[in-house]
């Protein structure tokens, strides 16, 4: 019986070769992609070799944008200070799809607005057990990037309970100053019958039962042939029972534009007798100005 002959070389195309792709990084990438922590079944061979000559697209890192988040949160802090103040965790991890290249950054944030919490939530997270199921934390490539996420998310969330402004500039609502109260107007004097009272007397009377600031303002825009202004309020945006406003002179050029002008005060009556008084005073000083005008003036006639 011939002896079996000795089997020929292997084929070049049949030959092992070293597996050109890292499996556990791979499943570590796609349940990256898919946001979850459990590392699926084993690939069978064929998936291999579809695998091993595709090229993967690379990991997308979370969009930042422009904004210093970093900067945002810490002047939120320094606005309303506490004992714990912010706390950044960072962390590096193995690239995503290459492991021999340098390592890959992640960062959680915790503030005491939100104990038991981290910034973004994830298995580093504090307060967090093992049993919970968190996907992974984003990866960048940079620190200051992990870092710059992990603010964004802290500052996104204050903005959604009220506790930021949303326009991502601001750290803290404008301060609204309380207006100062308003004079209560003396209560109403009946009138005593008189006998005969002359016209200087009457006038005088009626000037003292016409004491509100509107009031005084009609008058001297009569007396100064100055356009009698509107009074108009606006209400706050964001804080009920706030008003600001602002006098209209119908677009009178002598006035100037700040006369009347108040901003943020209680209340819409307050408001607007705040903005006669500035008017007031205003024409108080015209009608001052043109009775020096008028004397001076006399004056040198009478040098004449």
């Amino acid at each position: 019986m011939a002896s079996p002959a000795s089997p020929g070389p292997i084929p070049t195309h049949c030959a092992i070769e070293p597996d050109p792709v890292n499996y556990e990084d791979l499943t570590s990438w796609i349940a990256a992609e898919k946001g979850v922590t459990s590392v699926p079944e084993a690939l069978t061979k064929g998936q291999r070799k579809a695998l091993a000559t595709s090229k993967l697209p690379p990991l997308e890192e979370p969009v930042i944008g422009d904004t210093d988040w970093i900067s945002l949160l810490m002047r939120y802090r320094d606005a309303h200070k506490d004992k714990q103040g912010i706390a950044f965790t960072e962390a590096p991890c193995p690239s995503p799809l290459n492991p021999g290249a340098p390592p890959h950054w992640t960062c959680c944030v915790t503030i005491s607005e939100a104990p038991g919490s981290s910034f973004p939530p994830g298995p580093r997270g504090a307060g967090e057990t093992q049993t919970q199921t968190l996907p992974p934390l984003p990866s960048f490539q940079r620190k200051k990037d992990a870092k710059q996420y992990a603010a964004k998310i802290a500052v996104t969330w204050l903005m959604e309970q009220g506790r930021m402004p949303t326009n991502a500039v601001d750290a803290c609502f404008p301060k609204i100053k309380p207006a100062a109260a308003a004079k209560p107007a003396p209560a109403p004097v009946k009138a005593r019958p008189a006998p005969s009272p002359s016209p200087s007397t009457s006038s005088s009377s009626q000037t003292r039962g016409e004491n509100s600031a509107a009031a005084r303002v009609a008058q001297l825009c009569h007396q100064l042939n100055v356009p009698l202004p509107r009074y108009v309020v606006i209400a706050h945006d964001r804080v009920p029972g706030w008003f600001s406003g602002y006098a209209d002179f119908g677009g009178d050029m002598r006035i100037p534009p700040q006369i009347g002008r108040v901003e943020d005060v209680y209340g819409r009556k307050a408001a607007k007798e705040q903005m006669a008084e500035q008017v007031l005073q205003y024409l108080l000083e015209v009608e001052a100005e043109r009775k020096r005008l008028v004397e001076t003036v006399t004056e040198k006639l009478i040098d004449v």
